[in-house]
């Protein structure tokens, strides 16, 4: 088991990153964009858009390396 989590450890790295890095600039980008009202609904969009994103490659990453 623990040979299986190293294997796929750095996937785990690069997909949380892709994940923190993606929604922090894209809320950033929304304020810096946005009207003056701070709408929840497109944060929470923004975030889950960009765990999807890192999620994808997490399972893509472990499919192609087995």
């Amino acid at each position: 088991m623990l040979a299986a989590f190293n294997e796929i450890e750095p996937l785990l790295i690069i997909g949380l990153g892709i994940a923190v890095i993606g929604s922090i600039l894209g809320i950033l980008w929304y304020r810096m964009t946005a009207p003056s009202s701070f709408d929840s609904g497109s944060v929470r969009f923004i975030i889950l858009l960009f765990s999807g994103i890192g999620l994808g490659t997490v399972i893509l990453g472990f499919i192609m390396k087995h």
